[in-house]
This record gives C-alpha cells, structure tokens and sequence, in this order.
C-alpha cells in the first residue's frame, strides 16, 4: 500500500481546517507553521509556471496574519530587508504577483496597526524607511510603482486620524517633495502616491 500522493497546498488547506486546534496551540507553534508556509510560499509557490493554486495560498497567509500577531510582526520584519523588497516588488516580472505581496503585506499591516501597541509601529516605521531607502537609490524608477503602493498603504493605515505619525514622519523628512520630483522624471507612478 502506498501513501495517498498530497501536494503541498492540499496538505497547507488540511492543517488550516483545523483553525480551532491551531487556536489552542501556542503561539510559538502557530509562528512556526506561519514562517514555514511563507518561506515555502515566497521561495516556491510564487516561482511555479503553474499559478492556479495562489489565491488558496494567500487566504492560507492572510488567515494566519489575522490569528498572530506574531505572524504579522515577523512578515513585516522580512519585508524591512532592501533585498526582499528588490526581489518582490521591483524584479519581479509577474505585476499579479506584485499586487498579491502588496495585498499580504497590507494584511500584516493592518493586524499590527489594530494592536495600538507603540512597540509594534517601530516594525512599520523599519518598513517604511526600508521602502524609502529603496527609492531614494534606485536611478531608474520606472518599476518602483509597488513600492509606492505599499508607502502609501502604510500612510492610508491612520488617513483620517488627527494623528497620523506615519505621514508627519513622510512630512518631517521632505519625501513627498522627493514624490514630487520624481513623478515628473516618470509619469508612470500613480498621482495617488504623492502624500
């Protein structure tokens, strides 16, 4: 007799159906599995020819960022790395698989801005000026539009707030003049993102 033949996605859907369990478990376990999925997600899933199965893993992803924060925090720390946001959001030549990180990344997001845990907008604030520094190196900025999505994201987090630290922080260091300069260099970057 030999084992039923499972991909992973079928085996990532099963351990999900068992949401309640996953409740009960501990943190830690909760994280592991999360990081798990993600990295095989990012590493893997993303880089197959076949894309079908994409949505069942991102609703995977997004279920697991609302459960855990942790989760939330730690997919916010990964994306805080200048190589991540290169390979994700500016290399990428797939613009589906673009909007569909921005998506999972703005669903980590709004988990940790729902926390009103000042230690957790140091993780947004690490984001942001990662997303910057991206921007203010590149020459070419003709691919930088999801970058901008997920700046201007972050800053739509507390919009209508009288206190919005993100965008003061935006205001305080003179980017959206930087916005402003470099939409007229490359008319491909939204008119949205200028803040």
């Amino acid at each position: 007799s030999s084992l039923p033949k499972r991909t992973f996605s079928q085996i990532i859907s099963k351990i999900s159906e068992v949401k309640e369990e996953t409740e009960c478990k501990s943190n830690t376990q909760s994280n592991d599995l999360f990081i798990f999925g993600a990295v095989y997600f990012f590493n893997v899933i993303i880089r197959c020819k076949d894309k079908k199965n994409i949505p069942e893993y991102i609703d995977i992803m997004k279920l697991y960022l609302n459960q855990n924060v942790n989760n939330s925090l730690w997919l916010i720390e990964e994306f805080s790395n200048p190589q991540a946001i290169q390979e994700y959001l500016i290399d990428c030549a797939n613009s589906h698989i673009q909007k569909c990180i921005v998506g999972i990344i703005y669903c980590a997001l709004l988990c940790i801005s729902k926390q009103n845990n000042p230690n957790y907008d140091l993780a947004i604030f690490k984001l942001m000026n990662t997303l910057i520094l991206v921007i203010q190196e590149k020459v070419n900025i003709s691919n930088l539009e999801y970058v901008y999505n997920v700046l201007y994201r972050i800053v739509s987090l507390h919009y209508n707030e009288k206190v919005n630290v993100y965008l003061d922080y935006l205001k305080e260091i003179k980017f959206n003049d930087y916005i402003s300069f470099y939409y007229k260099e490359n008319k491909k970057i939204n008119p949205q993102y200028t803040f």
